[in-house]
């Protein structure tokens, strides 16, 4: 007994000294972010099932001065995507669907000469030839013309049909194009199969069997607890308050403006493309899930993890670059930020969520997993 507790004693004499010097390292880049571009937001990162780090900075409510914690909440936008595509893929795993079938034969609305060329695959990597109509480009462009699929109440019907009434950009599979309507489609097919709301079959297959106690489904009417406001930035006075000019060098002598979504638009009309919310917490519990295959077979999750154009999965990016391969979801809506990271060679999970707009997020997270391997960012 004497031989193992001493055993244990020096393990953690010699672990505990690079744990600590790690974090402090950590420490430093990420207070470098903040400092530069004023991240605001948590932080998490996890090594072979450990949490090596887990900080939170900045301000959740800048009206009432509520710092961001560790158990703040966050807008995943577009990292909703990631849910939506498991979803699918456990209807495949149960025969409720097939990958490469039209979707007219899941979306009744989509009957007729586009419908047949599109399956399923193609939504799911964004090859589908649908046309983008929920993009705004420059602030001066939203004045002018507003944001119509999300700036009004629609269902999630009313844009399917939208969407099938219009015609292909492309020939689908002929080339990448990222689309939010891609996912939304997706979201629709998992209701006709199951019979019930998106927003069901996500508590009733993800959120609740993985204990995601601070994770769901956004609509305007909710009030969230813990859920952080995002602050969209600009250099345009339309753009809300004026602030102090940014330390860093890029933007120095500028002058800026920062609000809370100063775009009025409705959370809910982004449906299963990027209407959650979640804690870093609850975005690991699933990633653990995920590439424990408790939520996919492996060999689902290695037809999610398969990259097709551009280096894109389903649900996720794939990158295997310089000897490094991870796969990767980023979102990003008037302020909301988040990045999910997985890379497979160290076992290293890194996630970043935000609530401001300033944050070139996703070199942030590369630069973290560039630190923990001791190169410089």
């Amino acid at each position: 007994m004497k031989t193992i507790l001493t055993t244990i004693s020096i393990a953690l004499v010699l672990f505990c000294p690079a744990m600590f010097g790690q974090e402090k390292t950590l420490d430093s880049l990420v207070q470098s972010y903040v400092d530069n571009f004023w991240f605001s937001g948590t932080v998490l990162v996890q090594k072979d099932a450990e949490i090596i780090y887990h900080k939170s900075f900045g301000l959740a409510d800048r009206r009432f001065d509520v710092p961001n914690t560790n158990h703040t909440a966050y807008k995943l936008a577009s990292t909703t995507k990631a849910f939506t595509a498991v979803l699918i893929l456990q209807l495949y795993e149960e025969g409720k669907l097939e990958l490469h079938k039209s979707i007219d034969n899941y979306l009744p609305e989509f009957k007729g000469q586009e419908g047949a060329k599109i399956t399923v695959h193609q939504l799911l990597n964004h090859t589908s030839g649908l046309i983008q109509h929920d993009t705004i480009t420059t602030l001066e462009s939203y004045y002018k013309y507003g944001w119509p699929l999300v700036q009004l109440p629609k269902t999630s019907d009313e844009i399917l049909q939208f969407y099938a009434k219009q015609p292909l950009e492309f020939e689908p599979g002929s080339k990448y194009s990222y689309n939010n309507f891609d996912t939304h489609a997706l979201g629709k097919i998992i209701e006709k199969q199951t019979g019930k709301l998106y927003e069901q079959v996500l508590n009733e297959r993800i959120v609740k069997p993985l204990k995601m106690e601070n994770t769901g489904y956004l609509r305007t009417s909710y009030i969230i607890k813990n859920l952080a406001t995002p602050y969209f930035f600009g250099e345009s006075p339309y753009t809300g308050s004026p602030i102090e000019s940014s330390p860093s060098e890029v933007n120095k002598g500028k002058r800026f403006y920062l609000s809370n979504e100063p775009f009025p638009y409705y959370i809910e009309n982004f449906y299963a493309s990027a209407a959650m919310y979640a804690t870093a917490n609850d975005v690991l519990k699933f990633s653990n899930a995920l590439f424990a295959y408790r939520l996919l077979k492996k060999e689902t999750l290695d037809l999610m993890l398969t990259p097709n154009l551009e280096k894109h999965g389903y649900g996720l990016r794939i990158r295997d670059e310089n000897g490094v391969k991870n796969t990767e979801r980023l979102g990003h809506i008037i302020g909301s930020m988040s990045v999910w990271m997985h890379f497979f060679e160290d076992n290293t999970t890194v996630i970043i969520l935000s609530n401001i707009g300033t944050t070139p997020i996703w070199k942030f997270g590369m630069n973290i997993h560039k630190t923990l391997n001791g190169v410089a960012p």
